[in-house]
């Protein structure tokens, strides 16, 4: 859980913080579909199917200065995920989304 929060979330909370649209926008360039209307008080949500069984939603909270309420961010699985991966897959793969959805190149 630290692993997913320090090198998935945080990164995407500080590139996308400000800027929903951004986030928006690099997830329909990558074939996410816009699933913020079903979605209760999302700024920004993302359906992605990376694999046939594994279904993956990102969900983006803005940050509220007037509040005090931070940016948060979230990566959503289906709960059979792990009939399908281990958690190293897992992560891999959630790694890969933020580099896809941040521009980063990915080291090889």
């Amino acid at each position: 859980m630290k692993s997913m929060i320090d090198s998935i979330e945080k990164p995407m909370i500080q590139k996308f913080k400000g800027k929903p649209h951004e986030l928006a926008k690099a997830g329909a360039r990558i074939g996410g579909r816009d699933i913020t209307e079903e979605t209760e008080s999302a700024d920004v949500a993302l359906h992605f199917q990376p694999l046939p069984r594994v279904p993956v939603r990102v969900i983006f909270w803005d940050e509220t200065k007037e509040d005090g309420i931070d940016a948060a961010i979230k990566l959503l699985f289906d709960e059979t995920i792990t009939e399908h991966l281990d958690i190293e897959s897992i992560m891999f793969l959630s790694e890969r989304l933020k580099q896809l959805l941040c521009e980063e190149v990915a080291e090889i």
